[in-house]
């Protein structure tokens, strides 16, 4: 459904977008734009998990099978392939908010003390939004016939 290049293709939107943004203060000025962002970066994880593992020409798992999980139709196929896919979604942006604390640490001009006070409201705020836009992904994938709009 979803091709490699319009994976890429998002990719490169959301980097974009991201360092038009930065420059020109946009995280800053407007709070909404963050959580739009990691929407939008746990969108495309997802969209990467999907494609490696369903939608290569020689795909990871074939007939739908992941970790002992039948995928090939019916609601507990549905909640297995939203919970592999949002497990890996929710890894990756676990991994993000590590990434920006160790920046924070190291490459950063902020004081230690704002750096160790941080701010898990922030933090639980980008993971949810990570989460939300991965489960977004799966659910469009697995309601919506639209692999004639995203074909390779």
């Amino acid at each position: 459904m979803f091709s490699p290049k319009f994976v890429l293709w998002f990719l490169i939107s959301i980097f974009i977008v991201h360092n038009i943004a930065t420059a020109l203060a946009v995280y800053w000025i407007y709070s909404w734009f963050d959580m739009l962002m990691h929407f939008l970066g746990g969108f495309w994880v997802a969209l990467v998990g999907l494609v490696f593992i369903f939608d290569f020409k020689k795909p990871i798992f074939k007939e739908r099978e992941i970790l002992g999980f039948n995928l090939s139709g019916g609601i507990s196929s549905a909640l297995s392939a939203l919970l592999i896919i949002v497990s890996f979604t929710v890894l990756i942006g676990a991994l993000w908010e590590f990434y920006e604390f160790l920046w924070d640490i190291f490459i950063s001009v902020k004081t230690p003390a704002v750096i160790m006070g941080g701010d898990n409201v922030d933090t639980l705020k980008d993971l949810f939004f990570d989460l939300l836009g991965g489960s977004t992904c799966v659910l469009i994938y697995l309601i919506l016939p639209i692999k004639h709009l995203m074909s390779h």
